[in-house]
């Protein structure tokens, strides 16, 4: 989908919405930015537009770890191993090679971080 940046946005961001058509970088340690909606496929500017990834395959990821799960995160955007300021553990994606991800956005395993 089409979105337009609420704040600069690097590809592979996880993606949530900030507002009717608008979407920032998620962060697990904010409330208000848990509910991810995708991952951007390319950077974008305040106000330019990104595509946002909701499912299948993305690629352009550098140095992800084949098989591995991979969870929003705190300090970095995509982590194997859940923050543990993170509010919720929120799934993003199982990387397919070094530079692809399957996209299968999840709600939190568990009520509170793992």
């Amino acid at each position: 989908i089409m979105a337009t940046a609420g704040a600069s946005i690097k590809a592979g961001d996880p993606l949530y919405i900030s507002a009717p058509g608008k979407v920032k970088k998620a962060n697990a340690s904010i409330q208000t930015s848990l509910e991810v909606v995708g991952v951007a496929a390319n950077d974008a500017k305040i106000n330019e537009q990104v595509t946002v990834i909701v499912g299948g395959k993305a690629k352009g990821f550098k140095k992800l770890v084949a098989g591995k799960r991979y969870f929003l995160g705190t300090t970095t955007p995509l982590t194997t191993v859940v923050p543990t300021d993170a509010l919720k553990s929120i799934p993003v994606g199982i990387a397919f090679s070094e530079s692809e991800m399957i996209i299968q956005l999840g709600s939190d395993l568990n009520s509170s971080a793992q």
